[in-house]
């Protein structure tokens, strides 16, 4: 039983439908597939990643030399590396998934229409997307990984930057010791 519009609407009469039908058994295929194919813990190996990084680990904060700087600097890019790795799979994954489940439910809006126990388009488009809700919901945990990656990213390259100041403000001032 759902609830839509302050209705209780029973799911009964149309799921043993879809579960006869061949597009929907295709969908309910890929959609294992892709969620097989999403790395298990992506949002952890980032967050985990993003804490091994010299710039937020605390590790610059007792030695500002030049050996030192430039270890997390090439940490970093190999760190980026991974996390560009991960957005671009789970990229791939959400829009493949998003697009197939959005065909779906325009399918089962069409052909099954009749069926859904709802009277308004809203309703219907409604009970469709609770019979697709594990679909929406492998979407929405892939949209969260993606912008965790986007904020790492964000932060990776903003400390390059920081690393490269620093790396020049360091060369500067050997400068002028062997001036001086």
């Amino acid at each position: 039983m759902w609830l839509i519009n302050s209705q209780r609407v029973s799911n009964v009469s149309i799921k043993p439908l879809l579960r006869k039908d061949a597009s929907y058994l295709k969908w309910r295929r890929i959609r294992q597939q892709a969620e097989a194919l999403m790395v298990e813990n992506g949002l952890d190996e980032i967050m985990e990643l993003h804490k091994l990084r010299a710039s937020t680990s605390g590790l610059l904060a007792t030695s500002y030399g030049v050996a030192t700087i430039l270890e997390a600097s090439m940490k970093d890019q190999s760190y980026r590396s991974r996390v560009v790795t991960i957005l671009v799979r789970h990229a791939k994954i959400h829009s493949a998934l998003y697009s197939i489940t959005d065909g779906l439910m325009n399918y089962i809006l069409v052909h099954y229409g009749r069926q859904i126990p709802c009277t308004t388009k809203t309703d219907k488009v409604s009970y469709t997307k609770n019979l697709l809700e594990p679909a929406y919901t492998a979407i929405q945990r892939l949209k969260h990984v993606m912008e965790a990656c986007d904020y790492v990213l964000t932060d990776i390259d903003k400390c390059a930057w920081a690393f490269s100041t620093v790396m020049k403000g360091l060369e500067m001032k050997t400068k002028r010791e062997h001036i001086v």
